[in-house]
């Protein structure tokens, strides 16, 4: 009878442990089922927050006053006149940039000087180093230059009053772009 108690004891013991075991897994389950579900909602709410800040940067983006987005048209403008000829004509990218830097150099130091303000399109100079870099124009029309009567490229009078300062970041672009040249 002892043999039988002490066999029953031990089949309780062991049915016990087993169910102790069992539920120690299901616990380790549901453990790791909840960390799945927190790296979930994790993931979620970083996506979400991300997207909301991408929404908001374009919001910014819009709302940029136009002073900014010249800066940005600029950058473009110089941005595709290196693509177009680092490759094919590196000198002669180089000697536009060096020229589109004396131009804005002048301006940026003179603003007030008249003849700064002007750019003659039939010298020989503008045409041998400028017109005939497709992009060099759209980069010194990006800094503020416009066509006039007479083939020249002007500033306007309130140019130097609104966009001048301008006139300095777009300087110190150049010459990042012609160091990146010397490379």
């Amino acid at each position: 009878r002892k043999r039988r108690e002490a066999a029953e004891a031990e089949a309780q013991r062991r049915q016990a442990e087993a169910e102790a075991q069992d539920a120690e897994q299901r616990r380790q389950e549901a453990a790791a089922e909840a960390r799945r579900r927190e790296a979930r909602e994790a993931e979620e709410l970083r996506r979400e927050r991300e997207e909301a800040e991408e929404r908001e940067r374009e919001a910014r983006r819009a709302s940029q006053p136009a002073e900014d987005k010249g800066a940005d048209a600029f950058i473009q403008a110089l941005v595709a006149l290196r693509k177009r000829y680092k490759d094919t004509d590196p000198a002669g990218l180089a000697t536009c940039l060096q020229t589109v830097r004396a131009y804005i150099n002048n301006l940026a130091r003179n603003p007030t000087e008249a003849k700064f303000q002007r750019i003659n399109c039939d010298n020989n100079a503008f045409r041998t180093r400028i017109a005939a870099f497709d992009g060099a124009v759209a980069v010194l029309e990006a800094c503020g230059f416009a066509s006039v009567e007479g083939n020249a490229l002007a500033v306007s009078a309130d140019f130097v009053k609104t966009k001048g300062s301008r006139l300095w970041d777009a300087l110190a672009k150049v010459d990042v772009m012609l160091d990146q040249l010397k490379k």
